[in-house]
């Protein structure tokens, strides 16, 4: 059925850090990897908000005094700097177009290759994903989808290559 899972997430969960299930999982133990960045001038400090390959690219573009074209990354600068993320960020993971899931704030939504619902989590409260609020939260599970779509059907049109820096 187009809700089954992948393998690697029926498995069962190991703890991973501090959450559970490991790499390749669209469970927070797969997605919370270490990054370490350093340069001359930036204050050391542990930044607990996400961020996703993508966003390295208009990052160091935004470091070198440029301006990055449309992609699907968001510069970490301003968070890097002390600052916050805008409130709206959101992060989709989709591994080989099959189950997947969408971060939008503090909510977090497991969805099949159909883009049916399976789980939602509240992640401040449920950083492991143990207590499934799905039928608690039918309009933030609707936005959430609907963000999910909207996000999967601009990504079928980009190109696999990095977008040429804009003046």
């Amino acid at each position: 059925d187009n809700l089954k899972q992948p393998e690697y997430e029926t498995l069962p969960k190991q703890r991973h850090l501090i959450e559970s299930t490991g790499k390749y999982s669209v469970y927070e133990g797969g997605l919370r990897v270490p990054l370490i960045i350093r340069w001359s001038g930036l204050q050391a400090r542990i930044i607990d908000e996400p961020a996703i390959m993508m966003d390295l690219y208009p990052t160091l573009i935004e470091i070198a005094g440029r301006s990055a074209l449309p992609n699907d990354g968001e510069s970490l600068l301003k968070l890097l700097n002390g600052g916050q993320r805008a409130g709206d960020t959101f992060h989709f993971y989709r591994p080989n177009n099959s189950y997947g899931a969408i971060r939008w704030q503090n909510w977090k939504l497991h969805f099949g290759t159909d883009f049916e619902p399976i789980a939602l989590y509240h992640l401040t409260t449920d950083s492991a994903e143990n207590n499934n609020l799905l039928d608690e939260q039918p309009e933030i599970t609707a936005h959430l989808i609907e963000l999910a779509r909207d996000f999967d059907e601009q990504a079928q049109g980009m190109w696999i290559y990095l977008p040429i820096v804009g003046k």
